[in-house]
């Protein structure tokens, strides 16, 4: 035994070995902890995880992980297993889990664990050598958190010295960490100590909403718009009739390479792993409710004032898009509405269930909803008696034409 794993023999000749998390003990502190669980001559079932038998030394590397001997997929305790996999997580560590998760109220956050998680008071468990450090993740000890050196300090600053006694790392302090992958060998949860990735806004295309302010880097401008890195692992695009309220003659010479820019998320397509953003001023700089779908809860509420860009003008008024690939139709417009420009407009009526949003560029706070969705109902139509009796041939009477036709007229008469 040896304070990072064990060394073992079998077949009485080959020489294996394996470290504390193919042992299951990712928290051991030092070689008696090893010793106590793994006395010397204990025999043990292992399975071979990796053999390199080269001319400069045969290299045999060994896991006691009960689901890699077992050959089964790791009990789902993190959002990395295969889903057919949940069904083997005892009850016992389900119940574990969801004991301590109900206490901290973090239920979402810990049954499963996604990528990108930040996790709050991560303890030290050990420090494993020069390589890293064991954390136990907060609200349950059934999970084991795994920080590599490299991802305890920022990429232009020198790998910190690891030390179990002293330093900013030793056993028992207290850290935030994120979610940076699982290895599902060592069932250990891979996460990052970096301030930059702890504290990083939008990581995964999860943590992007549309009508987020984003601020970007311009990556590169091309003929149908520029591309926009929003961080170290997300991109956008800005299509070239949002770069401005305006069209611009010669964009290129505003949207350089490298250049920080103020952005708005206009649509997040999940599957495409796509993110659309906007830069124009009008919808960057609104403080006005963002309508991102057909219901209340997506903004779209009757009487609400919000920022469109017109589509396209139709023959009863003009189409508008909001976010999220959500539109709506003008009605009664009372100026000029033109394909591309920015309008505020008024949300009259919605029907979630046709997805259809009747808006008016009538902003007018002094006018309430009920008067402008009265002035624009439209007129009920006139009841005419159908009783030709009052009448008789050869009677004089007054009316007015509503309709001429090649030989004769169409008339209402009074009375």
């Amino acid at each position: 035994a040896w304070d990072r794993g064990l060394s073992l023999r079998f077949m009485g000749f080959y020489d294996c070995s394996a470290d504390l998390n193919g042992l299951g003990m990712p928290a051991a502190r030092s070689k008696a902890d090893v010793e106590k669980k793994y006395p010397l001559g204990k025999v043990v079932p292992v399975r071979v995880l990796y053999v390199s038998l080269t001319a400069a030394g045969k290299v045999i590397i060994v896991s006691r992980m009960p689901h890699v001997l077992a050959f089964k997929p790791r009990p789902a305790l993190t959002g990395y297993e295969l889903p057919a996999a949940a069904h083997l997580a005892s009850d016992k560590a389900h119940s574990d889990i969801s004991a301590a998760a109900n206490e901290k109220g973090k239920i979402d956050k810990m049954w499963p664990i996604p990528y990108g998680t930040v996790l709050d008071d991560c303890i030290v468990l050990s420090v494993v050598g020069t390589i890293g450090l064991a954390l136990q993740v907060p609200a349950t000890k059934a999970v084991t958190a795994f920080a590599k050196v490299a991802q305890l300090a920022e990429e232009d600053e020198p790998a910190p010295k690891l030390n179990k006694y002293s330093g900013p790392f030793h056993v028992g302090t207290r850290h935030r960490a994120r979610v940076v992958g699982y290895d599902a060998i060592d069932a250990v949860v891979r996460v990052s100590l970096r301030p930059s990735m702890v504290n990083e806004k939008f990581l995964t295309i999860d943590d992007v909403y549309p009508g987020a302010a984003v601020n970007g880097t311009i990556k590169v401008f091309r003929e149908n718009g520029v591309e926009i890195t929003i961080s170290s692992t997300l991109h956008g695009f800005i299509h070239k009739q949002h770069l401005a309220d305006v069209a611009l003659k010669h964009p290129e010479l505003q949207f350089k390479a490298g250049k920080q820019i103020a952005c708005r998320v206009l649509k997040v397509l999940h599957e495409q792993r796509s993110i659309l953003l906007t830069t124009r001023k009008s919808l960057v700089q609104s403080k006005l409710p963002i309508v991102t779908g057909y219901t209340e809860a997506e903004g779209a509420v009757p009487g609400a004032i919000t920022q469109a860009v017109v589509d396209r003008v139709v023959d009863n008024g003009a189409i508008v898009n909001f976010y999220q690939g959500a539109h709506g139709l003008v009605v009664g417009g009372s100026k000029r509405l033109e394909p591309g420009k920015s309008i505020k407009c008024r949300i009259l009526t919605c029907d979630s269930e046709r997805r259809r949003i009747r808006v008016t560029d009538n902003v007018d706070e002094g006018v309430s909803l009920d008067e402008l969705l009265a002035k624009l109902a439209p007129a009920k139509p006139t009841e005419f008696s159908t009783d030709i009796s009052q009448v008789a041939p050869g009677q004089i009477v007054s009316g007015a034409v509503v309709r001429i036709r090649s030989e004769s007229a169409m008339l209402t008469l009074d009375g």
